[in-house]
């Protein structure tokens, strides 16, 4: 998870919301523990979601969109 903070930014041009997150939150909601280590993400990703991530950037996309989800009442 390469994002450094949550913020909201406006894309004036296309119209579309840029939202970013910090890590340790997107990893404290997948696992419980904002210093959630890449194994443990794959692993929660499995067992929370029912996805085999094929590696820690697909399991990081399948948190980072759940968590978008439950943050914006999705």
């Amino acid at each position: 998870l390469s994002m450094a903070f949550e913020s909201s930014v406006h894309n004036s041009t296309l119209d579309i919301p840029i939202v970013l997150f910090k890590p340790s939150d997107v990893k404290k909601f997948a696992t419980g523990s904002g210093n959630a280590n890449k194994q443990q993400m794959i692993e929660a990703c499995a067992k929370r979601w029912h996805i085999d991530a094929v590696d820690d950037n697909e399991a990081d996309a399948a948190h980072i969109f759940f968590y978008f989800c439950n943050r914006y009442k999705l």
